[in-house]
């Protein structure tokens, strides 16, 4: 099970922030495209922090607001309809972050089992 995740149920975007931001800017260095969409703000951030147009500080925030807008709300979701099984609750509205259920707990615990 990945350290980061072993017996942790709830995980706030502030934590994720410095990961997310990292991985998506690392990314488009190497391939300037992610995703479908044509247009991308926080994508436009990372590049422009990527070419010396944005700071840190600016890009983290930028991260905080909009990096995981996206992903999270499309996470359970396959050809546009929503899936039974849950792997998290969204929580950012009221405490800020995501809350890991069972099934993702057992997800983990699968993965890393001896082959």
């Amino acid at each position: 099970m990945p350290a980061e995740l072993s017996g942790v149920d709830r995980h706030t975007v502030a934590g994720a922030t410095m990961h997310r931001k990292s991985v998506r800017c690392r990314h488009l260095r190497a391939v300037d495209r992610q995703g479908t969409s044509q247009r991308s703000n926080f994508l436009d951030a990372c590049r422009a922090h990527n070419a010396g147009e944005l700071s840190e500080n600016d890009l983290i925030e930028t991260t905080r607001r909009l990096g995981f807008q996206n992903v999270i709300d499309a996470f359970h979701a396959l050809d546009g309809v929503d899936i039974d099984q849950r792997f998290f609750l969204d929580e950012r509205s009221n405490r800020g972050g995501i809350r890991l259920t069972d099934q993702m707990h057992r997800l983990l615990e699968r993965q890393n089992e001896p082959r």
